[in-house]
């Protein structure tokens, strides 16, 4: 494979790559992901890593990994990030609408994350440990959590978007918090949310193309669906070692005694 010269930072060809599933960092999230890129990054892992590891592979640098460890490395990131694409999945359903299956399937993948996340040697934060611990609890014990995660957080910053874009000519900041004062008394007034979905209902036209998109959108569920328990089943079946780092590959080797 031919190598290529280190004219330009990694983490620059890494955000193209990422670019072209529609993945880019927020401003507005302090340059992290927000929800729906964090949401592609998980269903295209295969796809993202199967560019970005023969980018590195032919990338050539002094102090560059060995090929060994950057596949190692993008096989157990890639793994990582589809297992999260399940778990994800099976948290946003519904309080009532999760059956026997649902359950089990999300406990295959937490165990699958548990043994995953430690051979990346990531740390376990308090979300992580919610997230291993509790949450197949309170999935069974409500049949689905999806309408009691933080989408409702999420929201409320769209919300608030909107109300600052919608106020964002009038000159006066005094005018501006008053315009935005009023959208939100409006957005809590039950009768006017009323009417107001009243009046969309009856401006939309009813046809056919409507259930054939509701139809469509079934059976692309279906295929994802399944596409993610093959993911789940492949990598249960081929379980990836500890990543072992330079630093701690130099400590073993430093124990060695000396012939």
């Amino acid at each position: 494979m031919k190598k290529k010269k280190a004219d330009r930072p990694v983490r620059t060809e890494i955000q193209n790559i990422l670019e072209k599933f529609c993945i880019s960092a927020a401003a507005y999230h302090g340059g992290d992901l927000n929800g729906v890129c964090a949401r592609r990054l998980m269903a295209h892992s295969e796809a993202i890593f199967s560019n970005i590891q023969p980018y590195l592979l032919a990338y050539e640098h002094d102090g560059r990994c060995s090929d060994e460890y950057i596949q190692h490395f993008c096989d157990l990131y890639r793994s990582i990030f589809a297992t999260l694409d399940v778990i994800t999945a099976k948290l946003r359903i519904k309080s009532g609408c999760a059956h026997e299956d649902d359950c089990m399937t999300l406990e295959r993948s937490l165990k699958n994350l548990q043994q995953l996340w430690n051979a990346a040697n990531l740390s376990h934060t308090p979300k992580l440990h919610a997230l291993l611990s509790h949450a197949p609890k309170q999935m069974r014990k409500f049949k689905g959590i999806g309408d009691l995660l933080e989408d409702d957080v999420e929201k409320m910053h769209q919300i608030a978007g909107n109300f600052e874009s919608r106020s964002s000519r009038l000159k006066s900041a005094t005018g501006r918090a008053v315009a935005q004062a009023k959208m939100e008394a409006m957005s809590h007034n039950n009768l006017v949310q009323k009417h107001m979905q009243l009046s969309q209902q009856l401006s939309k036209r009813k046809s056919d193309v409507d259930d054939i998109k509701k139809q469509k959108g079934k059976v692309l569920k279906t295929e994802r669906d399944q596409k993610r328990l093959e993911s789940l089943d492949k990598i249960e079946q081929n379980p990836i070692p500890k990543l072992i780092t330079a630093y701690e590959k130099l400590k073993d080797e430093s124990k060695k005694p000396n012939n």
